[in-house]
């Protein structure tokens, strides 16, 4: 009995080594399987919280282009260890307070959105594009975003492009945004 107990302990560290590695190999594979290149992702960063971002991003796939794999909606805590992944977003919703922060991530609207509705302006150029109201409550997709639900003092939001996307070339970030701007 004692011999077969040693044996036992004697396999242990290598039972375990072959686990660890086991558990390396198969994380490595599912990172590569479900991580799409930018070019390949529609993302939008949300600063608060999505308690229906899975069901936003099914709503927004409906407008996939041939080459999107995938859409992303994810709150800004998604990118805290990561900042490539903020800084690649195609799309950005943003309360007043936070805008000043991430300045340098935004594109100025592209042609066209300006006439969406109520404009953010900077150097005389229009940056964010108004998808909350504060004072009446009215908002884009506010059955998605929880807009107010962790601010003292409720803001406006604002819809801005990512001045790195791999989409504002080709047109998808617009079509993606106008999108968004139709779900109520």
């Amino acid at each position: 009995m004692k011999k077969r107990n040693n044996r036992f302990l004697n396999l242990l560290p290598m039972m375990l080594l072959w686990l660890v590695l086991s558990v390396i190999l198969w994380g490595f594979v599912f990172t590569r399987i479900t991580t799409y290149a930018p070019e390949d992702i529609i993302a939008l960063y949300v600063d608060g919280e999505v308690p229906g971002g899975k069901a936003l991003a099914l709503l927004l796939y409906e407008e996939a282009g041939e080459n999107i794999r995938a859409v992303q909606v994810r709150p800004f805590t998604y990118a805290m260890f990561g900042g490539d992944e903020l800084r690649d977003a195609d799309l950005f919703i943003l309360p007043e307070e936070s805008v000043e922060t991430y300045r340098e991530c935004f594109a100025p609207l592209p042609e066209g959105m300006a006439a969406q509705g109520d404009v953010m302006e900077w150097e005389g150029l229009p940056y964010g594009l108004k998808v909350y109201d504060a004072g009446t409550g009215e908002g884009v997709a506010k059955a998605y975003i929880a807009y107010d639900n962790n601010l003292y003092v409720p803001q406006n939001y604002y819809l801005f492009f990512g001045n790195q996307s791999a989409h504002l070339e080709d047109g998808l970030a617009v079509r993606y945004a106008q999108r968004l701007l139709s779900i109520e």
